[in-house]
């Protein structure tokens, strides 16, 4: 009863936005628990027919050899040197259903280094295919794009319902 009482006063901050609140969720849990960052991107992916990791393999058993597109959130970019002295790279990364590794040959890496290493969904164009003694897939980056950027290019369709006449001359003056 007679025990002091301490107030404690925080400052007011702004919230985390959704693509931080996720970055923090899989820096501690080690994948993402609560929703994926592509999440929010379904439609279009599905639009755009980008293959998820989980239907690689067996595109590429029953088809042979693949030049796909992936939606992507890079986990991480290990550079190494080639014995010719070039620099490529081994790159891990997530979609909404699982893991997934590619190599990244110098031209590409040279190109696409700084997207790579944004934390910033992105739109990965890939050869996969596989060798006829082996079960691995082998998957090669062939370019990146950011997916935002590529939202903003891709067209949508606006359907208007008018109810009146009058308003069909309103529109008509607007876009003329």
């Amino acid at each position: 009863d007679g025990l002091p009482v301490s107030v404690l006063k925080f400052d007011t901050v702004a919230g985390w936005s959704q693509i931080e609140k996720l970055t923090y969720e899989a820096e501690a849990l080690g994948f993402y628990l609560s929703a994926h960052p592509l999440d929010s991107y379904a439609a279009v992916l599905e639009r755009l027919r980008v293959v998820s990791s989980a239907d690689v393999a067996g595109m590429v058993k029953l088809a042979g050899p693949q030049r796909i597109q992936m939606a992507a959130i890079v986990s991480s970019v290990r550079e190494r040197i080639s014995q010719k002295g070039t620099k490529f790279a081994f790159i891990s990364a997530t979609d909404k259903v699982g893991a997934y590794e590619m190599i990244c040959f110098s031209d590409v890496l040279l190109a696409s280094r700084d997207k790579l290493k944004s934390g910033q969904p992105l739109l990965l164009t890939l050869t996969a295919d596989k060798k006829p003694d082996e079960e691995m897939i082998r998957m090669s980056l062939q370019s990146v794009e950011y997916l935002s950027d590529v939202v903003a290019k891709t067209a949508s369709t606006l359907i208007m319902t008018i109810e009146t006449k009058e308003i069909v001359s309103k529109i008509r003056d607007i876009l003329s």
